[in-house]
């Protein structure tokens, strides 16, 4: 299970300003600029499927737990391996290790942090129908897992926006536009000391001004990027009680 874990999106050094990604090939209306870049739906095209890699560059060698690439559309037959090393173009002899297959977002939590300066995400998917690969935004960060967590009775909602509606004569027509996870986190009952780490974490983010990468327990291969989206309304007694609203950011519509 584990409890509750994030990474900011500010705290994300991939997109950093001293960061430079490079991409083995790059569709042109698709750069690997985007990569750096919000919405996620703004993202990197490859050119080919069987092997692609970005190569990542920070300015320094920084502690890292969480390895992932948001808004991807890698099929489940493929593999996802990341190198990291202190020296450019990292072949893995120093540090490697792979990604499982998650649906849009894959990630991984690793169990000790690795530093290194130079990374590579490596990508084989050759039997996929895009005939590219692309990536929203890659995620390497050193991410917080609480001391507590949410209480049993918190909810999770698949919700899907659709174009709807009847012609004259009764006719449907019906067409999907975008689907998004949403999550409503109950925390409590919480001492004074962690609802102030909750507060403090809402507060940075200013609510739904800035996104973050939410794992909803540390030991599932389950994480969204999205934001928090109601006022963080706290109940006080000897212990307090507070909901999050979480709501993932849209992924887009693919134009080829």
């Amino acid at each position: 299970m584990g409890n509750f874990t994030y990474l900011r999106h500010s705290q994300n050094t991939a997109i950093q300003t001293g960061t430079t990604i490079t991409a083995s090939t790059s569709a042109t209306a698709y750069p690997s600029a985007n990569l750096k870049l919000l919405p996620v739906s703004k993202h990197w095209r490859s050119t080919g499927v069987t092997s692609e890699d970005l190569q990542i560059a920070f300015d320094a060698a920084y502690a890292i737990n969480l390895l992932g690439v948001i808004n991807h559309n890698l099929t489940s037959a493929a593999t996802i391996t990341v190198n990291g090393g202190a020296t450019a173009n990292p072949g893995g002899g120093e540090y490697t290790t792979t990604i499982t297959y998650r649906e849009f977002d894959a990630f991984k939590l690793l169990a000790a942090a690795q530093t290194w300066r130079y990374w590579k995400f490596i990508f084989a998917d050759a039997m996929n129908p895009d005939g590219y690969i692309k990536v929203g935004i890659p995620v390497l960060g050193s991410a917080t897992t609480l001391g507590f967590h949410w209480r049993h009775g918190s909810e999770f909602a698949d919700e899907f926006v659709n174009v709807f509606t009847r012609s004259s004569g009764g006719a449907v027509y019906a067409e999907n536009i975008y689907g998004i996870i949403k999550h409503t986190f109950r925390f409590g009952p919480l001492t004074v000391a962690n609802m102030a780490t909750l507060r403090t974490l809402y507060r940075v983010l200013k609510g739904s001004a800035s996104p973050l990468f939410v794992i909803p327990e540390s030991q599932t291969n389950d994480g969204y990027f999205g934001r928090f989206t109601n006022a963080l309304t706290r109940s006080l007694d000897i212990y307090e009680f507070a909901d999050l609203q979480f709501e993932e950011d849209g992924r887009g519509r693919d134009i080829t």
